[in-house]
């Protein structure tokens, strides 16, 4: 924990890991070299978007950048274990970004609208296997998703109904992922108003949905 406090308030550096024979042989190995590799790019996140900078200060983004080097003591035959552990790893770190920054949001920023954007740009970066369906006000309408709908009525933005669908060669099973999405939680709004209240955080409400994109980016 210590080393990697000191990792991210650093200015840009690169790590280099020497993956031991050890860690290689082990029978999840490559679990733990994606494990070590996840940790440390995620150590590097802070979300400074509604933030205003030091007059002068770099941003954080450029502070907190943090490049991983890999090298094996036991030399080329464990290269393609340890690439594959650092892809999985990177696919990981750019699903739980996306869930974070949509979750920390405000719904002023985080409304429904973004969401349907953020899902259209997973789609199109894996639309060989993804696709995304978009249904609006009407369409919620015409299937009759009236208890949605009533939900939606306490906003004055236009509902999003997403829907995602996964598919990559022959499917042996069907999973369904679901995520609650209310970009700001307004029920029993007049209970919250108490210092302990946590009204502030009702935005968290859209975890579920920003988690299910997250999964989807991953």
């Amino acid at each position: 924990k210590t080393a990697v406090a000191e990792l991210t308030d650093a200015q840009p550096c690169t790590v280099d890991l020497v993956i031991a024979d050890a860690l290689v042989d082990l029978p999840d190995g490559s679990t733990l070299c994606a494990q070590l590799c996840e940790a440390l790019k995620l150590s590097e996140y802070q979300d400074a978007r509604f933030k205003s900078p030091a007059p002068g200060a770099e941003s954080d983004a450029a502070l907190r950048k943090i490049d991983i080097r890999i090298t094996s003591a036991g030399g080329a035959a464990d290269v393609p274990m340890i690439a594959a552990a650092a892809s999985r790893a990177a696919a990981r770190v750019a699903g739980t970004v996306l869930t974070r920054r949509l979750v920390n949001a405000p719904p002023n920023v985080a409304t429904p609208q973004a969401f349907a954007d953020a899902a259209s740009v997973v789609q199109k970066e894996f639309e060989d296997r993804l696709t995304l369906r978009v249904l609006e006000l009407d369409d919620c309408e015409k299937l009759n998703m009236g208890s949605y709908l009533c939900v939606a009525q306490g906003s004055v933005l236009p509902p999003k109904f997403l829907h995602m669908t996964y598919s990559h060669g022959e499917p042996r099973r069907t999973i369904v992922l679901i995520g609650k999405g209310i970009t700001f939680d307004t029920g029993g709004v007049n209970l919250k108003s108490g210092p302990a209240s946590m009204l502030e955080l009702m935005k968290f409400d859209c975890g579920g949905a920003a988690a299910v994109l997250g999964a989807a980016r991953i």
